[in-house]
């Protein structure tokens, strides 16, 4: 399966569209820890956790991940 790349301005668009996305910051502990900002209402699964919470993601939005 191929993982399609977004640029934020596409991102921008689907928000534009009213499409809904879910936001995954699949940032590492440490630039978790170091970031100075984020992304509200993301949800947090960091990387080689044992089972993430995917039943948290909202049915029926494309999910969006992220880091840095």
């Amino acid at each position: 399966m191929e993982i399609p790349r977004l640029t934020p301005t596409q991102v921008v668009e689907r928000l534009d569209q009213g499409e809904p996305l879910a936001f995954v910051d699949a940032r590492s502990e440490r630039a978790f820890e170091q970031a100075t900002e984020q992304l509200p209402g993301s949800f947090r699964i960091a990387p080689g956790t044992p089972q993430p919470r995917v039943d948290d993601l909202p049915r029926g939005a494309t999910v969006i991940t992220y880091c840095t």
